[in-house]
């Protein structure tokens, strides 16, 4: 297994040499793609041998020159080059890795894990560094800023990015998604975090800087999108650059060789000349949290949560249903990252906690397992009306806890457990869009057994522009073998991760059509969070749950019928802001927070009882 580097560059000669130097001996191998005007980047690139795989973007056909677009060219290049299944760093020029990333790779073996997020101390140019200027100018970047930020928004904890993953069958970037350097199919996140150093200026020459309002964007980089890199603040003339404090940000330590910091994860996980050196400059190796320590991915642990790691046990694992891609993987990675967190297919295995996501087993079954653990069972999408929950009666009252996602089923399933609701996470979306493409189709995304549906709706009433569907469908499927009575002005794709991340960012508005039967009548809002966290203008048909959900958040979805609001430039802000703020509220990070306290509770009351059980026998004994 290789570790290869996934870059991408364009006009970065000041530091391209520098990197490489310093380094390209910790990869097997680095595929660079360069968008540069100029050939210095390539002649540079030259030097280093065959270890530097040298691509330009215009030997590639490029639809979106985007993060996910442009990694998505090196991606497939390094699977070709050499082969699949390896280790992958996505580098940054202004970025030098602290610790040594084969080291890490090791640890995230060791651990099963996919991907691996880095700190980012933030280094920026110091007012004191001024004053030896004309010979600190001379010295490489890494040595030349002495000056990090860290404590982002008050968390006492630096930036931290998404870098390091391994290569699978579900891993691929899309074409379009920009703003995000996370690759989708990832599987499990691992808990802990090395350090890279992130160099915020490198070049000096202030032609470099386009000021933006209140900050500065690289006048090179990413021309023309939303999400533009840059400096937190105004640079208008040399002196600017130098900074003691940075918006967001509430320490600025001095670098002297190492991080005395407690989110470091350690000195051995270094590259080994470093870490005996700074054993030697200390007489012995700076602190470090244990590899579970609290992070930014990894809530901290408050009296809510038990004293030792809570064991939880979640299935059946299924992945043909969409019930267990959207909520069963992806609940069992985030709760794995401060529990002992176990998926399980047939053999229910010990633990504090089972949850049944979709399936129960029989009540016999139940009544065994409750014994040892507490039940908690998500009915996603099972019932098809009231009375078959009632006659599901004895195995649901097996159960210690029932969490549903669409409110309107509290009421049904109250009169034989504790019931509660709790929202599904954003799942498909892309970062929150910030104006909407003119001339974009009408998207809908969805299961092949909801389109006749669609089909009939879309038979009936016109759109104002093209409709794609996306759904589970063959290459080969047409619009009119789905029902579609104006064909020529329907496009039917098949559903992946990447393919609807492509049309999420450039569709004009979204439509969701959903019928009136009790299970429609009772959908979880996911395909509108993923609409409306993407700030794509959603439409759905007024008797909706999902409609009625969003109402009670303070937030009415358009009228398909109404396209006048549908499409209107007051509602498109509308959907952005409300967009911005349920990508944070309803995060993974977030509901994983609000998973931790159910289930905090529900295992806390299932001790007890079981106490209470246990004295009840005892006394009947005596």
């Amino acid at each position: 297994m290789a570790l290869i580097g996934l870059m991408i560059t364009r006009d970065d000669e000041a530091i391209f040499d520098t990197w490489c130097a310093d380094q390209l001996p910790l990869f097997d191998a680095v595929v660079c793609l360069d968008g540069s005007t100029t050939e210095t980047t390539a002649k540079l690139a030259s030097r280093f041998g065959e270890k530097l795989v040298y691509l330009h973007e215009r030997d590639f056909d490029i639809p979106h020159k985007t993060d996910h677009g442009l990694r998505r060219v090196v991606h497939l290049e390094i699977v070709r080059r050499f082969g699949s299944g390896h280790w992958i760093m996505c580098c940054h020029l202004d970025e030098f890795c602290y610790h040594d990333p084969r080291k890490i790779v090791a640890l995230a073996e060791e651990g099963g894990f996919d991907l691996v997020s880095w700190y980012s101390p933030h280094f920026y140019p110091h007012p004191s560094e001024l004053t030896d200027w004309e010979e600190r100018r001379l010295l490489p970047v890494p040595n030349r800023h002495r000056y990090y930020h860290w404590g982002y928004i008050s968390t006492g904890l630096p930036w931290i990015e998404d870098r390091l993953y391994r290569d699978g069958p579900c891993v691929h970037w899309d074409e379009a998604t920009h703003g995000s350097v996370r690759p989708h199919g990832i599987q499990r996140e691992a808990p802990f975090h090395p350090i890279f150093r992130h160099f915020k200026v490198y070049a000096t020459d202030t032609s470099w800087c386009e000021l933006s309002g209140g900050r500065t964007h690289y006048r090179h980089h990413w021309v023309g999108l939303e999400h533009r890199t840059g400096l937190p603040y105004r640079v208008e003339r040399f002196d600017d650059l130098f900074v003691e404090s940075v918006l967001k940000y509430s320490f600025c330590d001095r670098f002297d060789g190492y991080f005395d910091q407690p989110w470091n994860i350690g000195e051995q996980f270094r590259p080994d000349e470093a870490a005996n050196a700074a054993q030697e400059h200390t007489g012995q190796k700076p602190p470090g949290p244990a590899l579970n320590a609290p992070s930014q991915a990894q809530p901290r642990r408050t009296t809510a949560h038990v004293e030792a790691a809570m064991r939880v046990a979640i299935g059946p694992e299924n992945p043909s249903f969409p019930s267990w891609n959207r909520m069963g993987a992806d609940l069992a990675r985030e709760l794995a990252a401060d529990s002992d967190a176990a998926v399980f297919q047939d053999v229910i295995p010990d633990a504090d906690a089972v949850v049944f996501i979709k399936f129960l087993p029989g009540p016999e079954e139940l009544q065994e397992v409750r014994r040892r653990s507490a039940i908690v069972y998500c009915p996603f999408d099972v019932y098809g009306a009231a009375a078959e929950i009632d006659a599901d009666a004895l195995r649901l009252r097996c159960c210690d806890r029932i969490v549903v996602h669409c409110r309107r089923l509290l009421q049904y399933f109250q009169r034989y457990a504790q019931a509660s609701y709790l929202d599904l996470h954003v799942k498909f979306a892309i970062p929150t869009r910030q104006s909407t493409p003119a001339d974009g189709p009408i998207l809908w995304v969805g299961e092949e057994s909801n389109i006749p549906l669609l089909a009939s709706w879309v038979n009936r009433h016109s759109l104002p522009a093209r409709l794609v569907v996306i759904a589970d469908v063959q290459p080969w499927t047409r619009a009119e073998e789905l029902g579609f009575l104006q064909a020529d002005s329907v496009r039917v794709e098949c559903w992946s991760p990447g393919m609807q991340s492509a049309y999420l960012a450039r569709c004009r508005a979204a439509l969701d059509i959903k019928g009136d039967d009790f299970r429609a009548r009772h959908k979880p809002p996911a395909d509108a969070l993923d609409y409306l966290a993407s700030g794509v203008p959603l439409a759905m048909n007024r008797e909706s749950s999902a409609v009625h959900h969003f109402r009670e958040l303070g937030f009415e979805i358009a009228d398909p019928l109404d396209v006048a609001r549908w499409l209107s430039p007051e509602y498109a802000a509308e959907c952005v802001r409300f967009g911005q703020a349920i990508s944070e509220l309803w995060s993974l990070r977030r509901l994983g927070l609000r998973w931790r306290v159910l289930l905090q509770e529900v295992v806390t009351a299932h001790r007890a009882a079981s106490l209470g059980d246990a004295s009840a026998e005892v006394a009947l004994d005596r």
